[in-house]
């Protein structure tokens, strides 16, 4: 069982705290799942904490997980191509190991940059920093053209081997009039859930 807590700064009176960014939404949105993905994956109960706020300049968005963690020889290397961590449960099952590399590509093509911090057996911590709207840079220097995406190098992800199981998605169901669609591909039930946990507030999924 994974406990969610969501951590936003206190409102400024009755309005809630709003945070904008100028971004590419679907290479966000990509970063996101991505490392709330891990998250799920990789705390077999526990919790995973989101932690939201800002400075002056800068959007500042956290994922914690109470999960297996990192070995600390390995923290240098984890956003390098084709890196699996050597404790991780699922590296002779599937993946390329691009993912972490990707969205590092993802946070540098927005000028942002992320970090990691992680103790083996009590979890990680993934810090992602992007400037706010009114720091943002130029949209003519936000260029994706020569960023790699993981299905590309891997077009035989979908046959890898792995465990389906049934999942009640009912709650995640509803249909709001007016609200874009969203389709969530993913082959892991546990981030599967989750991601439609975080997206269906926003989304008809």
């Amino acid at each position: 069982r994974l406990t969610f807590l969501n951590r936003l700064p206190p409102s400024e009176g009755k309005a809630p705290v709003s945070f904008f960014i100028y971004a590419d939404r679907s290479k966000i949105l990509r970063v996101l799942s991505n490392l709330l993905g891990n998250a799920v994956k990789f705390t077999q109960g526990g919790s995973i904490e989101i932690q939201i706020e800002k400075n002056k300049t800068q959007l500042i968005l956290k994922i914690k997980d109470s999960g297996i963690g990192i070995p600390e020889n390995e923290l240098s290397a984890v956003f390098d191509p084709f890196t699996q961590a050597s404790n991780n449960p699922f590296r002779d099952a599937r993946g390329t190991g691009l993912g972490l590399s990707i969205v590092k590509d993802f946070v540098k093509a927005h000028h942002g940059s992320i970090f990691v911090e992680s103790t083996p057996t009590q979890g990680s911590c993934f810090t992602l920093w992007l400037p706010l709207e009114d720091h943002h840079v130029d949209k003519n220097k936000l260029d994706f053209s020569e960023l790699v995406e993981e299905d590309s190098m891997n077009p035989t992800l979908l046959s890898s081997p792995s465990s389906f199981e049934e999942l009640d998605l009912a709650p995640f169901a509803r249909q709001v009039p007016g609200r874009s669609s969203l389709l969530i591909v993913e082959d892991t039930p546990q981030v599967l859930q989750a991601l439609a946990y975080v997206l269906k507030e926003d989304y008809n999924l």
